[in-house]
């Protein structure tokens, strides 16, 4: 009898250290649990620049006896009127100017035509209507501190080819007001010579490359080089002159300054940009 109980001893031994082990855990997650509970919250890290949706785009859409408007005009909702009536003003103007001097092209074209060309009194034909177009670039800020952004114009008139512009715009949008150049440059005084010096390191370099090859011998290409391109860009880019660099974007680290048509460089190069480091001091 001894023996047989024996190992009911045993069984009940090992079910007291199984409940033993159970309640020990149950212990330990019950404090790992509480000790979570009492620790702070960790809230996620407000980086105050807010990506917003205020973009609107306004479309001039429309058509004359001799060109055709199509036109995307950027509009901001948190802005103020102030600011989108000056870029809708702005190509307003443009447009209407394009239509004076598309209708005096046709008509001059009209008048002085020779007796075998048989032009109709506007243009008919596609191939002759004249035409008219405003863009912008994906703005490089849009948020509830800043917006940055390359708006671009241009079209047909007659003569060789068309032509393009481009107007940037820069708004802060806490203190609503624009924003020029010299502000991202309150604390250095020579930026204008900076910028300079470094836009004419890139663009002669730039050009430099893009031509090499391209004319008969070394001596037209660096001919071309030093008497077209270095003359335009040195012109272009002249620190006396600040309109020069007047239309740029910028992001939290980054200035990009936009140089128009014929500005450094001759037509068929095309319109230039170029970027640089930014320290905002605004």
């Amino acid at each position: 009898m001894e023996h047989d109980a024996q190992p009911l001893r045993n069984s009940k031994a090992n079910i007291i250290k199984a409940v033993i082990v159970v309640i020990l855990f149950i212990g330990c997650l019950f404090l790992l649990w509480r000790e979570r509970l009492n620790q702070p919250v960790q809230k996620e890290a407000n980086t105050n620049v807010v990506e917003e949706s205020t973009l609107v785009v306004k479309t001039i859409k429309e058509s004359t006896p001799y060109t055709d408007i199509n036109a995307q005009i950027p509009q901001f909702t948190n802005t103020g009127s102030l600011f989108n009536r000056k870029i809708e003003t702005f190509m307003r103007e443009r447009i209407a100017e394009h239509k004076q001097e598309a209708m005096e092209n046709w008509q001059a074209r009209f008048d002085t035509q020779a007796e075998t060309d048989d032009l109709p009194l506007t243009p008919i034909d596609q191939n002759d209507r004249m035409y008219f177009y405003a863009k912008f670039d994906v703005p490089k800020q849009n948020n509830n501190e800043y917006i940055s952004l390359l708006t671009r114009f241009g079209g047909y008139t007659g003569g060789a080819h068309g032509y393009e512009d481009i107007v940037a715009y820069n708004f802060d949008v806490k203190n609503k007001q624009e924003i020029y150049l010299a502000d991202l440059f309150k604390n250095d005084p020579d930026y204008l010579n900076k910028i300079s010096s470094t836009s004419r390191d890139i663009l002669v370099e730039r050009f430099t490359k893009d031509l090499s090859g391209s004319f008969d011998s070394l001596d037209e290409e660096l001919d071309y080089i030093n008497n077209t391109i270095k003359v335009m860009v040195y012109d272009g880019t002249n620190p006396a002159n600040p309109d020069n660099f007047a239309n740029f974007t910028f992001t939290k680290d980054k200035l990009f300054i936009h140089f128009g048509q014929y500005q450094v460089a001759p037509y068929v190069v095309g319109l230039q940009d170029i970027e640089m480091p930014l320290l905002l001091s605004l």
